[in-house]
């Protein structure tokens, strides 16, 4: 995340008007604020089976089928999980991870957010990935997950 320290504290007030996405896109869905009040950020519904990511107005070039979790990161990135080809991955700042997978959940971050991990489905077993790197070992039962501070285990 960006440190307090560096935030613009002299602007009296900062305003992104929200109005007009209602009126652009199908509906808007999970307003997020980063954290360091410049920018809104919301999944946006474009028709049946399309939805993107908009920031302070402007959609990231990718439509995908759906997405969800939208979320900033520690180190003030955004990412959300989302669904291309009928398949999941984690969208990251406008980029999208080339892993695959039946389904994610659970996205956690390394206490600096430089490391962004989910669990996944795929095939009946179950994973983690970190970074689009999923981990070797897979599970034939898993729940949830929790990521060390580091982002290593």
């Amino acid at each position: 995340m960006k440190r307090a320290a560096n935030w613009d504290w002299e602007t009296p007030e900062k305003r992104i008007d929200i109005a007009p996405w209602n009126e652009s896109f199908e509906w808007v869905e999970e307003y997020h604020a980063s954290p360091d009040g410049e920018s809104i950020a919301a999944i946006v519904n474009t028709g049946d089976e399309s939805f993107e990511i908009c920031v302070n107005g402007e959609t990231w070039p990718t439509t995908f089928e759906k997405a969800w979790n939208l979320q900033y990161c520690p180190d003030g990135r955004l990412m959300a999980l989302v669904c291309l080809d009928g398949q999941w991955t984690v969208g990251v700042d406008q980029q999208v991870w080339e892993s695959r997978f039946d389904y994610v959940w659970s996205p956690s971050f390394s206490a600096d957010g430089s490391v962004i991990g989910i669990a996944f489905q795929e095939g009946m077993q179950y994973g983690m990935a970190v970074n689009d790197t999923p981990w070797e070992d897979r599970f034939a039962n898993m729940t949830d997950m929790a990521l060390s501070a580091d982002g290593r285990h």
